[in-house]
This record gives C-alpha cells, structure tokens and sequence, in this order.
C-alpha cells in the first residue's frame, strides 16, 4: 500500500489504520456533495485519474454522468439510513475496460468512506463461463439449453420484424456412425455447424439442439436462406472425397403474438417431409461413396474379372440361376464395406493386436446394419453378415456351420478364398496353382462345405490355364 495526501485529519486516521495497509481494495473518503476528501489505494491499483485532478473535486465534474449520479443517490441514501450501499459499475481506465464494485460505509453524519474492489477478472471469468455455459462444446454453436432460455425470452418479449425457424437435419448420420465410427460423425457435426455458421448474418443464432440436429434463428428471407444452405451443401460435396454430406431443412416464420411453439412444430414437421423425401436417396449415396473409398484403398481387390468367370463357371455346374450368380457378384462387392473405418495397415496385416483384430472381426455386422439401410442391397445384407462364417462353425460373427449357413456364403467362400490366394501368390511371383489347390483340400470339412469345395477343385482343375491367365491380367 501507499500513503498519500491527506487533505483533512480525518483521513489521516483512516490511512493509518492498519486493515488498510492489506486489503486490495480503493479506499475512497467523500463527503456528503460527493467531494473527494482522500484515498488510499493498493500499490498495483491504477486510478481513473491522477490524485492531484479529483482531490477536493466534485464526482459529478470528473465522471460519467451516470456513474456520478448514481454514487450521489448512494451516498445520500447510506447517510440518511446507516446501511451499506452497493454500487457495481464498469468504466475505461488507462485504456482498458474494467469492472469495479464500490461499497458505500456511512463514516460521519455527512461523510462516507467507499471501498472500490477491481472486479475485472472475475467479471471476464464469469462472462467466459456463462459463454461456455451457452455453447455446444463440440460445434461451437449455442447449446440445447440457450435455446430453451431463447425460446422462453422470444415468448415473453417483444419480437419486432419477423423471425423465422430453420431446422437443419444431418440426413443418415446413423450410417457414418456405424461405419466409420463415432469419430467421422463427429467430423461431419462440425462440418455442418461450420457450412452453417457461414450462412449467418449479423444477429442471426446457430443452436445445437440434438445429436444431428440444428436451429437458426433467423430474420434473413427464408427462401434466400434456404438456398444458400444448399448451395454450400452442394458446393462441399463436390470438393469433398470421402464424407457425403446431406441436410434436411425445414422453416417457418413467426412474429409478434405468434405461438411460439406451433411455430418450432410447423417447421420441424417441414423438415421431416424434406427428410423422408430424401432419405432413400442419402443413404445409397453414402453407401456408394463408401464402396468408392473401398476401391481406392484396394479393399475391393481388382480381381472381378477372374471372380466372375469363376462364378460363372460354378453356377453353371450347380445348375444356379442368372439370380444367384449376380447376387454373387454384388456379395463380392460389398463384403468388406464394413471395414470402411479401418486403415489399409489393419485389414492387410495378418499380426494384428487385439482391438484391431475385434475391429476387423465386427466388419460383417458393420456391413449387414448399413447394407440393410439399403434398398439396392439389403437382399445381400444377410449374406455379408455370414460370409466368414465356417463350414465346421469355426467362423465368425455367428459361429454358425454346415447348412445353417446360406448357400451363396458357402458359395462365395470358395470362390473367393481362392481368388485371394492366387493372385497374391502372382503378385509375389510365387506361383503355385497346385498348392492353392491343396490348401483348399485341407479346409475341407472345416471351412468349406464338401460337397461344394468337390465340385469346385474340379473346376480349377479343367480351367487352370485361363484361370492362371486371367489373374495374371487382374494382378
């Protein structure tokens, strides 16, 4: 602390008081015209003004005039009633916006001593945690429950020009959840809070209210709005390789005496039109885009060619319809559809640590839920659930054997075991047909059927040489 000059005896006494000497606080001593008598501040404090500019001055002469007016009703009203008074004010001192709290004490019957605490600080944490209170951790947007308080203020207060309700859907987060995992839909939550805060004008408010669903609040043209989400929709599916983006809208514009909820309902029932509308649409996109990821990770091996000639072959001599053998060929394509999330490392690697390993063993029930969103591939969505599924129930997920597993899993087990194992023996230069053949013999009765695994050894038997052509082509 410091002491300073004292104009009158009375002041003397309160700066050689001790208690003042380690508070942190202003102490500020005025009479009952709101003249400046005396101080004592705390070393670190700065003042509104140098000492010698308000000592024995009038508040009313060197302050704001509602600040001033303000301490004058306080200082009268402390005097006459004996009460403390409080005062919480903020003003700019050497530059910088600070927040003070003054305390009037009744000293004398016409003077009063104010003790002025710097609450700078803890004012900016208040306001920082009352904003992160307002805000949705992950998307930066206004939180479920600033949007209830926004609600309650819009239904009690004035609204002026009209407002209008957009309600913004992710359509299908569901399938990128399951795919590629909790993080990718994360990804595109954030995706979509960023398209949409970009679609903001002044005064306009983005709320997070659910999983994958957003409000703005809004006094745009709501056509004008509309469009623009779309465009830049539109604009960042065209730029973007991997996350298929799509968001159902529905708006609807209230005003004064306007029933606030009905008005929220109108709109959110909007959207689910839109978003039935589109749903079907979404989803097989997504799903092609993942199967488009899956081809340049060279998951879906470039080996169709051999393995339609092979299932060609096959289904001619098990007297197996056209039917099958395209169903056959769309197994092919899409089997490995749950292994999306997984890296090219994982899915390659035959030394893999346990959650990898869980990771690449869930990969059929992965695939069955998002094939079965599909209305191009559902039929199949059973067949990609069991196709690693053993004759001997060895496999997995089910653990199920013999016929209780589908004939076009048997089926397609062999065909494609043997496709694998040929063309990574030509991709190393290590060709052995035979032994690809006999390690096929070996499974039989554990993992193929044997009546199957008969007929097919004696199809690569008699076509060894165009089907050694054909993956050396493929490879």
């Amino acid at each position: 602390m410091e002491n300073n000059l004292i104009l009158d005896t009375a002041s003397e006494k309160i700066n050689n008081l001790a208690i003042w000497r380690i508070i942190p606080d202003l102490l500020l001593h005025m009479d009952k015209n709101g003249v400046f008598l005396g101080y004592n501040r705390p070393k670190n404090m700065e003042l509104y003004l140098p000492p010698q500019e308000f000592l024995g001055k009038n508040i009313q002469d060197i302050f704001p005039k509602k600040i001033a007016a303000e301490a004058m009703q306080k200082i009268a009203e402390t005097i006459n009633t004996g009460e403390i008074t409080t005062y919480n004010y903020n003003i700019e001192i050497g530059g910088v916006y600070g927040y003070f709290e003054a305390r009037f004490v009744r000293y004398t019957v016409n003077e009063v001593l104010l003790i002025v605490r710097d609450m700078t600080a803890v004012t900016k944490l208040k306001q920082q945690i009352d904003i992160i209170n307002k805000m949705d951790s992950l998307t930066g947007a206004f939180n479920r429950n600033f949007f209830d308080e926004t609600i309650e203020r819009l239904k009690d207060g004035k609204i002026g020009k009209p407002l209008g309700f957009m309600i913004c859907d992710i359509d299908s987060l569901k399938i990128i959840n399951d795919s590629m995992g909790h993080i990718a839909g994360d990804n595109i939550i954030k995706k979509t809070a960023g398209l949409l805060q970009k679609c903001l004008v002044k005064d306009d408010m983005l709320f997070r209210i659910g999983g994958d669903e957003f409000v703005i609040i809004t006094g745009q043209d709501m056509k004008d709005l509309y469009k623009t989400v779309k465009d830049r929709i539109a604009k960042y599916n065209n730029g973007s390789k991997i996350l298929y983006l799509s968001i159902s809208l529905g708006w609807q514009v209230f005003s004064d005496g306007s029933k606030i909820k009905k008005v929220f309902d109108m709109a959110d029932n909007n959207m689910y039109k839109e978003k039935l509308h589109n749903a079907s649409t979404v989803r097989e996109v997504i799903i092609n885009n993942m199967l488009h990821i899956l081809k340049r990770r060279n998951y879906i091996q470039n080996n169709m060619e051999l393995f339609d000639y092979l299932a060609k072959k096959y289904c001619d001599r098990l007297a197996l319809n056209e039917i099958i053998r395209e169903k056959l060929k769309n197994i092919f394509m899409v089997c490995d559809i749950g292994t999306i999330r997984l890296t090219s490392n994982v899915t390659a690697n035959t030394e893999l640590i346990n959650n990898e390993m869980m990771q690449l063993y869930r990969h059929c029930e992965i695939g069955f839920r998002i094939l079965n969103l599909s209305s191009k591939y559902s039929a199949i969505a059973d067949c990609v659930l069991k196709h690693h599924e053993n004759w001997d129930g060895s496999g997995y997920p089910l653990g199920i054997k013999g016929e209780q597993i589908p004939l076009e899993c048997r089926v397609f087990c062999l065909i494609n075991n043997f496709c694998d194992m040929l063309l990574e023996k030509v991709k190393i230069n290590s060709l052995s047909y035979t032994d690809i053949a006999e390690k096929i013999k070996d499974d039989i009765g554990k993992i193929y059927d044997p009546e199957l695994a008969k007929v097919f050894i004696d199809i690569i038997s008699h076509h060894e040489e165009k089907i050694i052509a054909i993956a050396r082509d493929d490879a």
